[in-house]
């Protein structure tokens, strides 16, 4: 892999979804975050298992490839780089990064050994809008209910789901219960997402 990307684009990029990249996890891959070619793009993307955040930006691609690095390493030493343009090529598991006096070798992994990554089927996905600031409330009226006892992990999340033609926001520790209606929706949805999750999301 050989590339050329921003500075600016590649540092947001890696500090959006270098946060989900786990530091307590029996899976050294799981600390890594995944560079990737996609035509002229260059994929960043991280995941703990439970959630994972892809981001695309612009790169001008001389080699496709992909390698895996540590997250909050790399994070840190792009941030510290001047703004310009920042040179990106990869040998065995090694990334070599310069820019302009700056240059640096970052052991990673093979991008094979880094965890597939979900996608959704575009044409059989439910799709709600929800404004940033209801979608927050929702979430911090929630969460306070949800139990943290991994023996009843499907009281550790929050139960999405419509009814009568209204979407609501539903959560409860056994002891406790809170439940948020979020607004008109047409859709049949049921679906428990972790708390943690959720959080993270926001």
């Amino acid at each position: 892999m050989k590339l050329t990307v921003t500075q600016e684009n590649l540092t947001k990029a890696l500090n959006g979804v270098g946060r989900v990249a786990s530091g307590k996890t029996p899976l050294p891959i799981l600390n890594n975050i995944l560079l990737r070619t996609d035509n002229n793009r260059l994929v960043v993307a991280a995941t703990n298992l439970e959630i994972a955040i892809t981001e695309h930006i612009g790169a001008k691609v001389a080699k496709n490839g992909a390698i895996t690095v540590p997250a909050r390493l790399m994070a840190e030493f792009i941030s510290n780089l001047p703004k310009g343009n920042v040179e990106l090529s990869v040998e065995g598991a090694h990334l070599h990064i310069a820019a302009g006096a700056y240059s640096s070798t970052i052991n990673g992994m093979e991008a094979e050994e880094f965890p597939e990554l979900p996608t959704i089927n575009e044409s059989e996905a439910i799709k709600y809008e929800i404004p940033t600031d209801v979608m927050k409330r929702a979430v911090a009226q929630t969460v306070v209910t949800t139990s943290s006892d991994m023996t009843r992990p499907f009281l550790t999340g929050v139960y999405c789901h419509s009814f009568e033609g209204d979407l609501y926001f539903a959560a409860t520790d056994g002891y406790r219960l809170s439940e948020r209606k979020i607004g008109a929706m047409k859709e049949d949805l049921k679906a428990i997402v972790p708390a943690s999750t959720l959080q993270d999301v926001l």
